[in-house]
């Protein structure tokens, strides 16, 4: 994954926005982690600069999809992921995109989210940076893709006075329509036509399954939306049904930690080193499935100010978070610290973190 250095921002629609009429900014590339104060890790408010890392151009797609319609437009593949949804009539109310009320319809100002991909169609995007088998990815995840998947639940439909605290999922499994995803350095032809150009990661993870998009944080005292998620870090991949399975929506929306969702692509496992291309196609003819968008994972291990290096203000921060184990596991604030994933700060974390420490850029 490339340095991020312009900033990447959007209209505000969601939770907390300005009146009607008025112009509010949401970045949601990069969170600004942590302020050491009095030797306690805090959360700084508001998105730390950030370049585009969502897919830029379409490059290829069948001919069938071509924008006639809500569901066939390729250009909404790219773009930042969908945070609202006009829920359409007779509700005539927007929701934001969680876990448990994907990506529908269009957007409160009526652009169209989601392409569906009938089997043996195609949609191939372009991100105009390489996307990175990078070190310091969380998880070792350098790519997200984001559908419309969902969890089952045992509540009627969400509306915009749900309160997920009450709102409960089902068996922990997820409503899915699995998308095939490819990658490549060239993007030259199609995985079929040029299988050597490709990597194809025919098993899985499938885009719109795992894991369901969600974009804000739960606020547990005001039982509302609050701060938007990240949607270019993952959720921790080990996590399975037997992990949600008890839980509320909120405790869901918890568990996902920062991140915003999406199905993470292990490049490592390609063999490329980078990739700029991708390939989507539905694995089954008679349950196509939906993109809604693709992002770039940023390289958060060891850098909790996001700023493209690990110097001494990340010493300092990492210091904060040890010792780690404690009986509840690490503070999410702690999560850049947690470098091999197991949800504590320990001695292996420092190690991996020290070959790391270079100095301001």
């Amino acid at each position: 994954m490339m340095m991020r250095t312009a900033l990447t921002a959007i209209p505000y629609e969601g939770p907390g926005a300005c009146a009607p009429g008025s112009v509010a900014v949401l970045v949601l590339s990069w969170r600004s982690l942590g302020a050491l104060v009095g030797g306690v890790l805090l959360l700084t408010a508001g998105w730390a600069p950030a370049a585009d890392p969502w897919a830029d151009e379409v490059v290829g797609h069948s001919p069938e999809l071509n924008g006639s319609d809500l569901y066939n437009d390729p250009q909404s593949a790219l773009g930042v992921p969908a945070t609202m949804y006009y829920a359409g009539l007779p509700y005539d109310y927007d929701l934001a995109v969680s876990l448990v009320a994907p990506a529908f319809n269009v957007a409160p100002d009526g652009h169209k989210l989601i392409t569906t991909i009938p089997d043996g169609q195609f949609v191939k995007v372009k991100f105009d940076e390489p996307v990175e088998d990078h070190p310091r990815n969380p998880y070792g995840i350098d790519l997200l893709v984001f559908g419309n998947s969902m969890f089952r639940t045992t509540g009627g439909w969400v509306t915009p006075d749900t309160n997920m605290e009450t709102y409960y999922l089902g068996d922990g499994s997820v409503v899915d329509q699995p998308v095939i995803i490819a990658v490549s350095t060239s993007g030259l032809e199609t995985p079929d036509d040029n299988p050597d150009g490709w990597y194809v990661y025919a098993d899985g993870p499938y885009g719109d399954g795992w894991f369901p998009t969600q974009a804000y944080e739960w606020d547990w005292q005001g039982d509302k939306w609050g701060d938007p998620k990240d949607y270019t870090t993952p959720v921790d991949p080990t996590l399975g049904v037997a992990d949600f399975a008890p839980l509320s929506a909120a405790e869901a929306i918890d568990l996902y930690e920062w991140s915003g969702g999406g199905a993470g692509i292990d490049l490592a496992e390609s063999g490329f080193a980078a990739i700029q291309f991708v390939y989507l196609t539905s694995k089954y003819e008679s349950d196509p499935g939906e993109i809604d968008a693709l992002s770039d994972v940023f390289p958060l291990l060891g850098d909790f100010d996001r700023d493209g290096d690990l110097d001494l203000y990340d010493y300092g921060q990492f210091q904060v978070c040890l010792p780690s184990p404690v009986p509840e596991g690490r503070p999410r604030e702690c999560f850049s610290a947690d470098f091999d994933g197991d949800r504590d700060v320990d001695l292996a974390d420092f190690a991996a973190f020290q070959p790391f420490l270079e100095g301001p850029n």
